[in-house]
């Protein structure tokens, strides 16, 4: 990674996304307390935080919300999934998985699975399709991720903190055709086997300085319905406003 300082990454975007954004704590910040409330009350703390990619569109829909623990979404709101204890145990292979959240194949016991709402119909190499994953999503992926590692007591490191590719090369345990998060869209100059590690510097830099990743909500606009006739999801607007 040779170097790169995620305090002057994180604070250049900052200024190029302009002012005129707050905290939606009447929502997401709620959301946020209520997950790290559901960490602070584990008899067992997790072992790790995997992060991953939905493939789907920009907000999560229903079979987004029973895979993972939690979801941010491209308006930056993060969403509650599948409540986190019910990953925190040995989960035999014959649990059915309306039981747990099965975000990470051979390695859903202790593990809180967060995902970053996006990347439908995108291939490997690219193009992405009309969701990728986005700058501001990430950032605020970061700051949660780094309070819930700050909160469950956790070291930063590869075997705690990583990608859903990296648990196949990080943990041994194989996971065919995953390859979420090799690609940051907006920072193609940052390889897959780097993209772990930027997450990772990201994540003690919101350790120390959490105020830098909170979340520029954009509002939600019209209300669409996704290929497939899936459950809708909203739309964020394309240019930034103020979270009332």
């Amino acid at each position: 990674m040779g170097g790169r300082d995620p305090r002057r990454d994180r604070k250049r975007h900052s200024r190029a996304g302009g002012s005129g954004h707050v905290l939606h704590r009447a929502g997401p910040g709620r959301v946020r307390n209520d997950l790290l409330y559901q960490i602070r009350c584990l008899d067992h703390a997790p072992d790790r935080i995997v992060l991953h990619w939905t493939g789907g569109g920009p907000e999560p829909n229903p079979v987004d919300l029973s895979s993972y623990h939690a979801l941010v979404g491209q308006s930056c709101r993060i969403y509650a999934g599948v409540p986190i204890a019910a990953n925190m145990r040995r989960i035999p292979p014959q649990t059915s998985r309306s039981e747990y959240a099965a975000h990470t194949r051979g390695l859903n016991s202790w593990s809180v699975g967060v995902a970053l709402c996006g990347m439908m119909g995108a291939k490997e190499g690219g193009p992405y399709g009309p969701h990728p994953i986005t700058e501001e999503q990430m950032y605020t992926a970061i700051g949660l991720v780094a309070a819930m590692v700050r909160t469950a007591g956790l070291p930063v490191t590869a075997e705690t903190v990583l990608t859903h590719w990296e648990v196949q090369r990080v943990m041994g345990v194989a996971q065919p055709g995953k390859w979420d998060i090799t690609v940051l869209p907006w920072a193609p100059e940052i390889t897959a086997d780097e993209v772990g590690d930027w997450i990772r510097q990201h994540v003690s830099a919101a350790i120390i300085s959490p105020t830098d990743y909170l979340p520029k909500i954009r509002p939600l606009s019209q209300t669409v319905r996704s290929p497939g006739g899936e459950a809708p999801w909203r739309k964020p607007l394309d240019s930034p406003h103020r979270a009332e």
